[in-house]
């Protein structure tokens, strides 16, 4: 009886210690466009940090130097943030007459090891 008590017990008490944690979605916002005459093509990136009415922030992606980062095309954006690690999950553009803007949404899992030290405005060099 008390081995098979000792035996409830131990089979109870597995599943606690093999419980893998799960991963933890983290999304952003890309808002891909040309600049103006020019064929390439610029980026600004959301983290969820909110926007305000009247924001001075530059919120353009920028290289190791400062200078805004410009892209040959959207599939050069698109291939740089699978390289980071995002995966895209939805795109859409801005109606007409003015579809200057395509805005796509892409998400990243992250271990809770991982999220204590994620910050992605320092991965983009924002």
């Amino acid at each position: 009886m008390k081995k098979q008590l000792i035996l409830c017990l131990l089979i109870l008490t597995i599943p606690a210690f093999l419980y893998a944690q799960g991963k933890i979605e983290r999304f952003c916002e890309l808002k891909a466009g040309g600049a103006g005459f020019n064929s390439k093509v610029t980026a600004q990136l959301n983290f969820g940090e909110g926007t305000r009415l009247i924001d001075f922030k530059d919120h353009r992606m920028k290289d190791s130097v400062g200078n805004v980062k410009k892209f040959k095309s959207i599939v050069d954006v698109l291939n740089f943030m699978s390289a980071k690690g995002w995966k895209l999950v939805t795109t859409f553009s801005e109606p007409a007459p003015n579809p200057s803007f395509i805005y796509f949404y892409f998400k990243k899992e992250l271990d809770a090891a991982e999220l204590n030290n994620f910050k992605p405005e320092a991965e983009f060099e924002m």
